[in-house]
């Protein structure tokens, strides 16, 4: 008999109030902020400023939210399936941002990113097919 404290897969999932969480991502959002305005070459037009900066935050937003949710869920195996999903997601979004089309870029993004990911990597305490429909709709 295994004791569920050394047990990895018994730990569960760490638990946070909502203000913690959002005050926790205000740092991670800033730092993939000024990590793709960083990557963008200074002399390029307004126009094409806005498509680039977000295509990049599409490359690197999404791989700082698997981490995340790789510590959240004490699970490295899963954000390490998520590095397939992310490139998944920053392809798409990058496609969207190549149309210029600002309702699917605005819209777009934050469908792939929530419900796709919401979906792939949902929770690990329920199976993983058995609410995938749900977790596509919530995220």
């Amino acid at each position: 008999m295994t004791n569920s404290a050394t047990n990895p897969a018994d730990i569960g999932n760490r638990r946070f109030n909502g203000g913690l969480v959002f005050l926790m991502g205000l740092p991670v959002r800033a730092v993939c902020y000024i990590a793709a305005e960083g990557f963008i070459p200074k002399q390029v037009g307004s126009g094409d400023h806005d498509i680039l900066l977000a295509n990049r935050l599409g490359f690197i937003y999404t791989p700082a939210v698997r981490l995340w949710l790789g510590w959240l869920q004490r699970s490295w195996r899963r954000a390490l399936i998520g590095a397939g999903v992310d490139i998944g997601i920053g392809s798409g979004y990058m496609i969207l941002c190549a149309s210029r089309n600002f309702i699917a870029i605005m819209v777009g993004f934050p469908c792939l990113l929530g419900g796709v990911l919401a979906a792939v990597l949902g929770s690990n305490r329920s199976p993983w097919l058995s609410g995938l429909g749900a977790r596509l709709g919530k995220g």
